[in-house]
């Protein structure tokens, strides 16, 4: 299990947690979870791979912005990160979602760790904290939120179009 501690990374777990940052619409990892695991699974076998990937594209990169954006914190302690903060699952006991969707897990737990470590280190980079975990939020909610377009294109049948 992947407990979350942060109000801000909590945000982008689901609709009931309050929105870090005023948007129309925003993504969550429950319903990147749920959704894109349902429609993996509904593909015939040899597609899901495939299927997969539309869901995943953008984690990977969003994993890689955000992995760059913690490297200043690499050499701090970090004993007592998340002591004054109430941890809460990143996804409910039981859930069953395509494995390789738990990259969208581990983005969120990254995001997670910045927000925590901007908050005790704030003046360790030159950008303003609040900037860096407004940017850090963008990076981590956007490839959640385009589960929508991913399903829309899977279930158009344009997944598996040969070129």
């Amino acid at each position: 299990m992947h407990p979350i501690y942060t109000n801000e990374a909590k945000s982008l777990l689901d609709e009931t947690y309050p929105a870090a940052y005023p948007m129309k619409v925003r993504g969550t990892l429950r319903k990147f979870l749920h959704d894109g695991s349902s429609n993996v699974f509904a593909c015939q076998p040899h597609q899901r791979r495939k299927a997969a990937t539309l869901y995943t594209s953008g984690v990977d990169a969003a994993i890689k912005k955000i992995t760059r954006m913690l490297e200043p914190y690499s050499a701090l302690p970090t004993d007592g990160l998340f002591d004054d903060y109430a941890p809460v699952l990143a996804h409910p006991t039981g859930m069953i979602y395509w494995d390789d969707l738990r990259r969208g897990v581990d983005l969120v737990v990254l995001y997670d760790i910045l927000v925590a470590l901007t908050y005790r280190y704030p003046t360790l980079q030159s950008v303003p904290a609040a900037t860096l975990r407004r940017q850090a939020h963008v990076i981590a909610m956007r490839p959640l939120f385009r589960v929508m377009r991913a399903t829309r294109i899977l279930n158009s049948g344009r997944a598996f179009e040969h070129g």
